[in-house]
């Protein structure tokens, strides 16, 4: 991050690269996002922890993005949709 001073773009601000601060606002995105689905009525909820941090065994989902989302609806077979629903059925 940097800091603008009167002439522009200063030097970087290297105290946001602190790992302490990254989780920090992880955990305060986790409080705020769920307290917002329960307002929603929704019943999922978020984790910033590793699945294994959870005590999940399985393997993470990919992110498949709207163009493989939609041909998949399309019934068109992609490499990156073929690895998510693999990844599914394991």
């Amino acid at each position: 991050m940097r800091e603008i001073g009167t002439f522009g773009f200063g030097q970087k601000n290297r105290s946001w690269n602190a790992t302490e601060l990254l989780e920090e606002q992880r955990q305060s995105w986790e409080v705020h996002a769920n307290r917002a689905l329960s307002q929603a009525g929704v019943r999922s909820r978020i984790d910033r922890r590793t699945l294994e941090e959870q005590g999940i065994n399985r393997i993470p989902q990919i992110h498949l993005g709207a163009d493989v989302a939609a041909m998949m609806d399309k019934g068109i077979l992609t490499e990156r949709g073929n690895e998510y629903l693999s990844i599914c059925v394991s």
